[in-house]
Parts: C-alpha cells; sequence; structure tokens
C-alpha cells in the first residue's frame, strides 16, 4: 500500500548557482558587502556633495510647481513646449496629466512623505527573503548612479520602483507606472492578479477628465529634447524588485512513497 506525504525542500537546496555550497554563502555575502560599500559611497557623495543642498527634493519641488500652475490656470504645460520643438528649463514640466493627482496632495502634505516609496521597495525585498545568489546583483544595481540621482533630486521613479514591487505583491499598485507611460511595461508586473484589472479601469476613468490636456502633453512630450522614451534609462535599477522576486525563497513540495 502506497500513501503519498509533501515534503518541504529548503530554498538554499534549490540554487542553481552553487551559492548554496559550502562557500558559496561567504562569497555572495563578500561581494555583496563589497558592492554594498561602493554603493553606500557613492550615494553619500551624491547626497552631500557641493550642489547636493540645491539638488535635494528638486524635482519634487518642479512637479508641486507644475501642480500649483494646473490648479491656477487649468494647464501644467507651457504653451511654447506644446507648439514646438524646446530646451529644457526650469519649467518645463513632462508627465502626464494623470500624475497631477498624485502630485496634488503633497501641496499639502509633508514633503518627507514623498520618499517613502524607498520604505515599500525595501520592505518587499526583505519580505521575499531572495537567495544569496542575488545579493551581489541586488548590490550592484543600487551602485547605479542614477538610482542616486532619482533618489536626491524625488524623482517620480521611486515611485515607479515601489509600484513594481508592490504590483509583484499585490497587483493593483502596478497601475501606478502610469505617471511614467514610458515605462508602460513594467505595468505588467501586476497582471496576473485579479486586482489589477480593476485597478486598470479605474486608472483609465481618472484620466477622462483631464480631456484635451492629454494632447497637450503628447505635443510637449513629442517636442522634448527626450521625447516619449525619455525615462527608459531608468530600467535597469527599476528592476530589482523583479529580481528579488524571481530569488525569492520558496519550498518545494515533491512527492515522496513510504
Amino acid at each position: 500500500m502506497t500513501s503519498a506525504s509533501r515534503l518541504r525542500v529548503p530554498g538554499a537546496l534549490q540554487d542553481r548557482w552553487g551559492l548554496g555550497t559550502r562557500f558559496g554563502g561567504p562569497i555572495a555575502v563578500g561581494l555583496t558587502a563589497l558592492i554594498a560599500t561602493a554603493a553606500v559611497a557613492l550615494f553619500v557623495a551624491a547626497a552631500t556633495g557641493p550642489v547636493a543642498s540645491l539638488a535635494w527634493g528638486h524635482d519634487f519641488r518642479h512637479y508641486l510647481l507644475a501642480t500649483q500652475r494646473w490648479l491656477d490656470t487649468g494647464s501644467p504645460y507651457l504653451p511654447a513646449e506644446v507648439a514646438g520643438p524646446f530646451d529644457y528649463e526650469p519649467l518645463t514640466f513632462l508627465h502626464p496629466p494623470i500624475a497631477l493627482l498624485l502630485f496634488a496632495p503633497f501641496l499639502v502634505l509633508p514633503a518627507a512623505l514623498w520618499w517613502t516609496p524607498l520604505l515599500a521597495v525595501g520592505w518587499c525585498v526583505v519580505a521575499w527573503r531572495p537567495a544569496r545568489w542575488s545579493w551581489p546583483l541586488m548590490a550592484a544595481i543600487l551602485a547605479f548612479p542614477r538610482v542616486h540621482v532619482a533618489i536626491v533630486l524625488g524623482n517620480t521613479d521611486i515611485w515607479v520602483w515601489a509600484a513594481v514591487a508592490l504590483g509583484l505583491r499585490f497587483g493593483w499598485p502596478a497601475v501606478l507606472v502610469v505617471i511614467k507611460p514610458s515605462l508602460f511595461p513594467l505595468m505588467a508586473v501586476g497582471a496576473r492578479h485579479r486586482s489589477f484589472y480593476p485597478a486598470l479601469v479605474v486608472a483609465a476613468l481618472l484620466c477622462l477628465p483631464f480631456g484635451t490636456l492629454w494632447i497637450d502633453w503628447l505635443h510637449v512630450a513629442a517636442n522634448s529634447p527626450a521625447g516619449l522614451l525619455y525615462s527608459i534609462q531608468s530600467l535597469p535599477w527599476l528592476l530589482l524588485p523583479l529580481l528579488a522576486y524571481v530569488a525569492r525563497r520558496r519550498p518545494r513540495r515533491i512527492e515522496a512513497t513510504t
């Protein structure tokens, strides 16, 4: 007579890269520590450099100025930039109209809350407990200079970062990627969750009241020096949550007979 019982195999035994071996673990930890030290040094240099005091929150303040301009005049976009090609200037606004719904609350909320997406990304990565082979890779991503620039400036890339992480975990937050259409493919990380689809419908409905501002935005994006794909350079480091998700520790179930 045969009966089946399910046994759990620890994730470390599934390590395809050999880092679950006797020496693999220390190697992964050592590489991670080395690269992470470099990443921290680079970030400190970016955050405390000669122009850091002016750079901190620069993009964040820019978003608030554009939002206030929208409330005052009905449009965050400059007429000259809607009309034809232009070079970037302090008042240039490239985000789609729906992004204004994210910015508007921060006209009254404490500015420090703008950086809370970083906590969301950290929580997701830690909760997934990624395998050791991924640690050096994630540390290398965090050493990428564009990460430090985005954090210091308060760029919306940090919100897309959180949207990817939380989208992998819950589904519906992935819709927030809509604030940067050039990164639209990242929204697909939430598609395996049912909650993603109602959220997508809600986002589409929220787009409707902006009416002709969408046409203005298309003109501005097309006229800008970078074009419609201006955010694509941030794609490599925005994939860090996806790496952590792929490397997450999952017990494997196997069938054993007795």
